[in-house]
C-alpha cells in the first residue's frame, strides 16, 4: 500500500501553496488531492468538509501514487496541532518532514487577509479581530464557515518556536528541514532544488515558478459559503470542470456583486509595532531553536509586511 512519507507540515501563508504546485509536475513526486487532509489534526475542531478522519479514506489518497518515491501530505495545520507531530511519528516514524515560516506578524496579516477573501472570518479590521480572541476562545464570534475555531486565534497560530520544538523532539533532526519564506521568495529555484534533494529526488527537474495562493479581494462571499457547506457541488464540479477553467469561474462569481466592507491596504503602523514587541522574544528563541540570524524579521520594514511571493501571499 502507498503510504505518505513526507509531510509539509505548514505553517499556512509561507508558500506552501505554490511549493506543492510546483511538486505536482515533478515525476517523483505524489501530492494527494486534496493537498490538505489535515488528518493527524485529532485536536482540532477542523470543519467536517476539510478535515479526512478516516484513516481508510486518508490512504486512498495515495492509492495513485504510482511509483513515485515521495507521497506528500500538504495539511499546513499540522504544524500548529499539539497532537500531530506526535500522530505522524507514530504513523511513519521514518517520514520527512517539511517546515516553511514566515516571519510572524507578516504571517498574520496575511492569514487574516486569506480569511476574509475565504469567508473564514467575518471581522474585516486586523486589530478587531486580534481584540476577539478573547471572545473568540470562549466560543463566542464564531463564524459558521471558518476552518476551526483554533486558527481564528492569530497570535497562537505564529508560536513558531513551540510548535517546531514538537516535531524536533519526536524526529531526528536529519529527517526535518525548515524553509523561511524569505528565502523562498529570494530565490524560489535555489530553495526549490534543496527541497527535493531533501526528498532525494531529481533536483535537476525544471519547473515552472508562477505565483499560486495569492490573496485575493472578495464582492460575493456568499459564493465561498455556499460550496464549502455544499461538499457534494464541490466534488461534481471538481469531476467535471478542468482546474484551470474552475478557477476562472471561481474568481468570476467570487467579483460579482455588491463590494462589501474591505480591509485596509496596510496594517495600522501604531498595531504593526505593537505586535513587533510582543513576538520580538518568540522570534530570538526561533532563532535559536533553528540556528539561524532571525534578526531582519525584528527591524522595521513595510506596513504591509515585507516581501512576497505575489501579491499577499
Amino acid at each position: 500500500m502507498n503510504c505518505p512519507n513526507v509531510f509539509l507540515v505548514g505553517a499556512p501563508k509561507c508558500g506552501t501553496t505554490s511549493l506543492t504546485q510546483y511538486l505536482h509536475h515533478h515525476p517523483d513526486v505524489f501530492v494527494c488531492r486534496p493537498r490538505e487532509t489535515s488528518h493527524f489534526c485529532t485536536d482540532m475542531d477542523i470543519h467536517p468538509s476539510l478535515r479526512i478522519a478516516d484513516r481508510k479514506k486518508y490512504l486512498r489518497l495515495f492509492a495513485n501514487a504510482g511509483n513515485a518515491s515521495a507521497k506528500l501530505d500538504g495539511s499546513v495545520w499540522h504544524l500548529y496541532s499539539k497532537e500531530a507531530a506526535a500522530n505522524i511519528h507514530d504513523f511513519a516514524p521514518d517520514a520527512k518532514i517539511l517546515i516553511m515560516l514566515r516571519q510572524p506578524v507578516d504571517m498574520m496579516w496575511s492569514l487574516h487577509g486569506w480569511y476574509l477573501y475565504a469567508a473564514a472570518d467575518d471581522i474585516v479590521d486586523f486589530g478587531e479581530a486580534l481584540a476577539a480572541q478573547e471572545d473568540r476562545r470562549a466560543g463566542r464570534r464564531i463564524p459558521s464557515d471558518t476552518v476551526s475555531a483554533q486558527t481564528l486565534q492569530y497570535t497562537d497560530v505564529v508560536t513558531f518556536s513551540t510548535q517546531v520544538q514538537r516535531y524536533l523532539d519526536r524526529f531526528d533532526r536529519k529527517q526535518v528541514k525548515i524553509v523561511l519564506f524569505d528565502d523562498f521568495v529570494r530565490d524560489t529555484p535555489g530553495v526549490y532544488a534543496e527541497i527535493l534533494t531533501f526528498f532525494d529526488v531529481d533536483s535537476t527537474i525544471p519547473a515552472d515558478f508562477n505565483v499560486h495562493g495569492a490573496a485575493q479581494e472578495i464582492r460575493n462571499p456568499g459564493i465561498k459559503q455556499f460550496l464549502r457547506r455544499n461538499k457534494w457541488l464541490r466534488q461534481s464540479i471538481a469531476r467535471t470542470i478542468p482546474s484551470e477553467m474552475r478557477g476562472r469561474i471561481g474568481h468570476f462569481l467570487a467579483s460579482i456583486g455588491p463590494v462589501p466592507e474591505q480591509r485596509s491596504k496596510t496594517m495600522d503602523p501604531e498595531l504593526r509595532q505593537q505586535l513587533m514587541e510582543q513576538f520580538k522574544p518568540e522570534i530570538e528563541t526561533l532563532s535559536t531553536l533553528i540556528d539561524r540570524d532571525l534578526s531582519h524579521w525584528l527591524r522595521p520594514r513595510t506596513a504591509s509586511g515585507g516581501a512576497q511571493i505575489g501579491r499577499g501571499v
